[in-house]
């Protein structure tokens, strides 16, 4: 992708320009604000000691140490100093020495560290000219934290305009596929009309329609194709003026074209204008999208005899142009998706787990609570919009997890109220005692989302659309007369019902083909009952319809049912005990590796770190015995994580390996389950999903499928 950018009058580098400057211009402005935090905290803490030196004045100059002891006490408690103490230059000893509370946990961790660092400063007592002692005050310069949170923020900022850029550049790469896709398409069908006006000029023997006139523009010959497109018989077209029997018009709602033939005259030829078609009305009302190619006939002398007027149908092919165009886009969508989903995650599961380990040290700090919780939701947020991108693209399959189809509909009917016309009145009748199914719930909810918005397009005006549930059993002879895979057992029917204009068994024989669609140009793909059937048929489903014109249609579809004691199962969510094994977790991204590390050693875990498949392999090939489980990353530079993973299976052909990755080809990851994975784990994740994994796996425990 960056090539063919650079390679484009300069595209790539002048957007990568702009991109590093703004990288540039958020470093420069954090230094600059670091630096201004900094300087603004030392003059505050000098301010406030000075303060204190004019507060004690009066007390050191009444002798009353008293009264200085509790001021310097209280002021130790208000600014939480280190430490205060007051040298009386009248006596030459020190008349006060208060001590403040110890640091709490954060701040002696980041002490440890050096971030948070003590400072002594001085303040002379005058009273007048007079010099009455000296007051020491041991402060901590917290505004450290100030820094720590605006370093959050920038890193924040950082990742949304690096995919910001990204996806910026990603639109024009696009654009530019579709245009050479658009361009080559386009060129073959010129070079295929071409070869075919010169090949077929026979009236009887090609497959488009072809008329003959002579020089008067008079039809001497019409061969059957075009007499079908024009609804017209041969002893009714012979003789009668070429203009008279064509009704052609620019577009399919515009005025009448001019006599091609005088076209053909003037210009020598008539040929396809590379884009554009017109439409042929036919004496019966029927329409067709055509493309007309013409030649003038000239006998041996030179002498015009009259034209051949070819009119070819391109009705289909210009459907399937462009169905092939749609085709292309959502591949180059699926494509992007793929490429950027890794990498992205990556960057969310480590902004994930760093805000969840930070819950720890943030205390009773109410500022760092709220910041840190807006961190949280924003980057589950941004987590599940590359989900639904992914689902979108079926780049991502089905996340096999419990999922209470009486939650997903709720959930959707409640998008939905907000979305579809509010004349239409939803009801929902619930009335499956068990609801669990395995499978995806946000390709589930799509279903239901394409299922309420289709009917709401069958309702004029004020209507009804009904969601309702049930349980049911298929036995075995249910199933083999069905026609989708599905198996004996009991099942969750979902109905989605509606009161509007129906469909005749025609439409309701083509509804689940995809680009089939009743509605107008650009009012619909054809690709949401398609996407239905799909997701129907991925969960070991079925789906009926039932429908009549003026009736209204019912959409049943049927999800396998989980099994009430795994539903059981499956809500008792319990905490793994504390681990002792040592796990080797191997990924390339650094913050990725930390996540993983602090959240399995806070579990109990020794963790090994490595950065990439072939240092994996080396400390793993040092002491296959003290390494008891690996976690490895699909997407890595010089070996990937299928590499890895065969080259360890080698080593040990029984350790347990799960796969992390914020991107998985379908094809790969089915080769690993079949040769012993022992689980997954999709970025970015949370650290009990990842800590329950790693107990389940190590003690062969209620195992999600992977």
């Amino acid at each position: 992708m960056e090539e063919i950018f650079y390679n484009r009058r300069g595209t790539f580098s002048v957007r990568k320009r702009t991109e590093y400057s703004i990288y540039l211009v958020l470093s420069a402005l954090l230094v600059f604000i670091q630096l201004f935090i900094a300087h603004y905290s030392n003059r505050r803490i000098d301010e406030e000691i000075a303060y204190h030196g004019k507060a004690l004045s009066s007390y050191a100059w009444e002798l009353d140490y008293q009264g200085v002891k509790q001021y310097m006490s209280l002021a130790v408690n208000s600014y939480a100093y280190g430490r205060a103490r007051f040298f009386d230059m009248s006596t030459n000893r020190i008349q006060g020495d208060v001590s403040g509370k110890k640091p709490n946990r954060i701040d002696s961790f980041l002490m440890e560290l050096g971030v948070l660092r003590s400072t002594e400063k001085e303040v002379e007592l005058f009273h007048g000219d007079e010099l009455i002692g000296i007051l020491t005050i041991e402060s901590y310069n917290r505004y450290v934290y100030w820094q720590f949170y605006l370093f959050l923020v920038y890193i924040l900022v950082f990742f949304i305009t690096y995919l910001i850029m990204n996806l910026a550049r990603a639109r024009q790469f696009l654009e530019e596929r579709v245009k050479l896709r658009t361009a080559d398409l386009e060129e073959e069908v010129n070079s295929r009309l071409k070869a075919e006006e010169n090949l077929r000029m026979t009236l009887d023997s090609i497959g488009e329609g072809v008329i003959s006139t002579d020089r008067d523009g008079i039809i001497t010959g019409i061969n059957p194709v075009a007499r079908q497109m024009i609804n017209i018989s041969l002893k009714d077209a012979i003789g009668r003026l070429l203009e008279d029997v064509l009704d052609i018009r620019n577009d399919e709602m515009g005025s009448k074209r001019e006599n091609p033939f005088r076209d053909i005259l003037e210009m020598g030829s008539l040929n396809h204008v590379k884009g554009h078609s017109r439409t042929l009305v036919s004496r019966s009302g029927e329409k067709y999208l055509i493309v007309e190619s013409g030649t003038p006939i000239r006998s041996q002398k030179g002498e015009l005899m009259g034209i051949v007027l070819v009119i070819r149908d391109m009705t289909g092919e210009f459907k399937l142009q462009k169905q092939l165009e749609h085709s292309q886009r959502m591949d180059a969508v699926g494509q992007l998706a793929g490429g950027i989903a890794h990498d992205f995650n990556n960057m969310l599961g480590g902004i994930l787990g760093s805000s969840e380990l930070l819950e720890s040290y943030i205390g009773d700090n109410d500022m760092a609570v709220q910041m840190n919780r807006l961190i949280h939701e924003t980057t589950e947020r941004a987590a599940e919009l590359t989900r639904q991108l992914l689902a979108f693209s079926r780049k991502g399959g089905i996340e096999h997890t419990p999922v209470d189809l009486h939650d997903v509909i709720a959930a959707t009917a409640s998008l939905l109220e907000r979305t579809i016309d509010r004349r239409i009145e939803i009801h929902i009748d619930l009335k499956a005692e068990h609801s669990e199914i395995f499978g995806d719930s946000s390709m589930i909810q799509n279903v239901i989302i394409n299922l309420g918005i289709n009917a709401s397009h069958a309702i004029a005006g004020s209507g009804n659309l009904s969601l309702s549930t049930r349980n049911t059993y298929f036995d075995e002879d249910y199933c083999r007369s069905s026609p989708f895979e599905i198996e004996p057992g009991a099942y969750l029917e979902l109905a989605v019902e509606d009161d509007g204009s129906g469909m005749s068994e025609e439409v309701k024989n083509h509804i689940f083909e995809p680009f089939f669609t009743t509605k107008t140009q650009g009012k619909g793909t054809g690709l949401g009952l398609a996407m239905v059937y799909g997701t129907v048929k991925q969960h070991q489903g079925e789906i009926r319809v039932y429908s009549e014109v003026g009736k209204g249609t019912s959409f049943i579809l049927s999800f396998p049912l989980l099994e009430i004691s795994s539903q059981k199962k499956v809500t008792d969510e319990v905490t793994p005990p504390p681990g002792t094994e040592t796990i080797l977790v191997v990924d390339d991204i650094d913050i990725m590796r930390l996540t993983a590390r602090g959240y399995l050693e806070e579990a109990g875990y020794t963790v090994i770190t490595a950065e990439d498949g072939y240092e994996a392999i080396d400390i793993f090939s040092r002491d296959p015995s003290g390494i008891d489980l690996v976690i490895v990353d699909m997407i890595m530079p010089r070996m990937s994580g299928k590499e890895c993973f065969f080259e360890l299976r080698k080593i040990s052909p029984s350790l347990p390996v799960i796969l992390s990755s914020g991107f998985v080809n379908n094809d790969d990851f089915r080769i690993m389950k079949l040769k012993g994975l022992s689980g997954s784990i999709s970025k970015p994740y949370r650290g009990r999903e990842l800590v329950k994994l790693v107990y389940n796996v190590l003690h062969r425990e209620n195992i999600p499928p992977v």
